[in-house]
């Protein structure tokens, strides 16, 4: 996923403290609804920011990897969504642990040799 400089560190970054986030929200900030909303719309902002960067990526991506991207970005988007009215602890595990397997890859990929 890494194979290009727009996929790479910044957005693993952010994979990582978007999944941290939701983390604290429904753990440390449990007597606060407001702290999940406020996670989970910032996954969806780190979301669509790498769906802006695949966007300016245009053909240097791999098709299959544009795609995968899309769908993914795609699903978290809606997963997000549904979840803000009622998070439940499922959803809120799954968008975390998206958010980290993503945030590995990139990472992955920008320590491979080139």
């Amino acid at each position: 996923m890494a194979d290009h400089p727009l996929l790479g560190e910044d957005e693993a970054r952010a994979l990582a403290q978007a999944a941290s986030l939701i983390e604290a929200a429904r753990t440390e900030d449990a007597g606060d609804p407001h702290a999940v909303a406020r996670a989970l719309d910032h996954n969806l902002m780190v979301w669509r920011s790498i769906g802006d960067a695949v966007v300016r990526a245009d053909g240097e991506l791999s098709p299959a990897v544009r795609a995968n991207l899309g769908k993914l970005g795609a699903a978290v988007a809606a997963a997000t969504a549904a979840t803000a009215g009622a998070p439940g602890p499922a959803d809120l595990a799954a968008l975390i642990n998206i958010n980290r397997c993503i945030s590995a890859r990139l990472r992955e990929g920008q320590a491979a040799p080139n």
